[in-house]
């Protein structure tokens, strides 16, 4: 979470897009495993969860955020696509109020 939140403030407030979603979610799974590497003990059984759980947890994760992602890809879309429909209107509007 903190690190979506830096993230977003680091792409100016904006949607960062399905692609980098799921790259910062991959990338961020690799930290989680890292991390989980180095403070497990002992280290070889950590090793041998990570191994074991790194691909389908990475996938799942990736697969997750990346439905998420395009979930809110396409509400911010029709949002615009009402903005601009509501804009369209307000000019018909306009024009008709001057030929009465």
């Amino acid at each position: 979470g903190i690190i979506g939140g830096i993230i977003y403030l680091i792409n100016k407030k904006e949607y960062v897009g399905t692609y980098k979603a799921i790259i910062i979610a991959i990338l961020v799974q690799m930290y989680h495993m890292g991390i989980t590497l180095i403070l497990a003990k002992p280290y070889s059984l950590a090793l041998e969860t990570v191994e074991t759980v790194i691909l389908p947890m990475t996938i799942g994760n990736a697969l997750g955020i990346g439905i998420f992602s395009l979930v809110i890809g396409g509400l911010i879309q029709d949002k615009k696509k009402i903005k601009q429909l509501e804009e369209d209107l307000e000019i018909v509007t306009a024009k008709d109020q001057q030929l009465i």
